[in-house]
């Protein structure tokens, strides 16, 4: 009598659940009364059932921020699916490594009584030409699982699955990636404009070499305090005067020494990209010849177009092509790296180096 009651009671609640949800997949229907009931409470919490989306067009960007905290509350604690050893070491796990092999496909999601429900499909891995298996999951606007449900695999009458877990490895890397933005890349907004600062204003000491420094430096003012009269502390005094005086500003005549001395060495200084009359060796590289009219031109004539470009960065002075006399190239250095003729015959820089004008060599070596 009390098993009858039982099986009356659940088919009574059985019923009530297939009443107020509106609409079951043809899915649904032909499971057992247990398997159906378990299903029934799985989308309770949205009264729809999900496989009826899985065609439907949803949104892609409609999906719900899950976090790592999240998967664990449910593949471990909830479902015990995955131990917690197991997903400490995630990336040896087949679910994750279907979401890095490209086996998730289709994942959109809809807002359904203040629910989101993201569907997705998921590839056999041991056979690549076989329907993907459709996959659903119903979670809170926090993130938090509900459930979810895999309609294909053999192993859907369990909570879950590796195509489940898979589905919500991919959502919690989406959220990652596109859901949320670290405070870090955002500008703030109470800042209107970042001031440029000097190299000499720019403190490039590691945090911990600083926490070092000011603790000798309180250490050393504690120590003073205690005896201002003593030696050692009149000598480091004496040092931090002396070391202001050596400290200064370079004279016009050493930074033009310096500049000098960059210029002669074979690597090229960005420096004096910005200092004249070095600028004026910096070449642009050909990029800068684009023109959206000769896209137009057929090959003939885009080589005719091409032999009457004169580069202004060549035209240089004699005094400079003198200069040039240790090396074909501007940069005066003998290699034996493939060079550019200049057609131009008012160029005094005949030939360039390919890695100068910043243009890959054709002909490898």
């Amino acid at each position: 009598f009390t098993i009858d009651s039982k099986e009356n009671d659940s088919d009574q609640s059985e019923n009530i659940k297939e009443e107020s949800t509106n609409v079951l997949s043809e899915y649904v229907k032909g499971l057992e009364s247990r398997v159906k009931r378990q299903y029934l409470g799985k989308i309770a919490a949205i009264r729809i059932d999900p496989a009826l989306l899985v065609v439907a067009k949803l949104d892609p960007e409609c999906i719900p921020s899950i976090e790592a905290a999240d998967l664990l509350s449910y593949l471990v604690l909830e479902t015990s699916y995955y131990t917690l050893k197991q997903f400490k070491a995630h990336k040896s796990l087949e679910a994750y490594n279907q979401m890095i092999s490209g086996f998730i496909t289709s994942i959109r999601g809809k807002i359904i009584s203040d629910k989101f429900v993201v569907v997705g499909k998921v590839r056999h891995s041991q056979g690549m030409t076989e329907a993907p298996l459709p996959v659903w999951i119903i979670a809170s606007k926090e993130g938090r699982i509900i459930s979810a449900h895999c309609l294909g695999c053999k192993a859907r009458l369990a909570e879950s699955c590796s195509h489940v877990a898979s589905v919500l490895f991919y959502v919690e890397a989406w959220t990652r990636i596109n859901g949320k933005l670290a405070c870090t890349q955002l500008l703030p907004a109470y800042v209107n404009e970042v001031p440029y600062s000097e190299v000499k204003d720019i403190n490039f000491k590691s945090a911990r070499r600083i926490r070092n420094e000011l603790d000798k430096e309180v250490n050393g003012k504690n120590s003073c305090s205690a005896s201002p009269s003593s030696e050692s502390c009149s000598n480091s005094n004496r040092k931090k005067v002396a070391k202001a005086e050596m400290l200064g500003y370079p004279s016009v005549e050493e930074m033009n020494s310096l500049f000098s001395k960059l210029n002669k060495d074979k690597q090229k200084a960005a420096i004096l990209s910005l200092i004249p009359p070095y600028s004026n060796h910096q070449i642009p590289t050909l990029l800068d010849l684009f023109d959206s009219e000769n896209i137009k031109l057929t090959c003939p004539d885009l080589m005719k177009t091409f032999s009457k470009v004169v580069h202004k960065e060549t035209a240089c002075s004699k005094s400079y092509s003198a200069s040039t006399s240790s090396g074909p190239c501007y940069c005066r250095t003998k290699t034996q790296e493939r060079t550019i003729h200049c057609s131009n015959p008012e160029c005094p820089v005949k030939e360039f180096h390919y890695s100068c004008l910043q243009v890959s060599d054709p002909i490898p070596k």
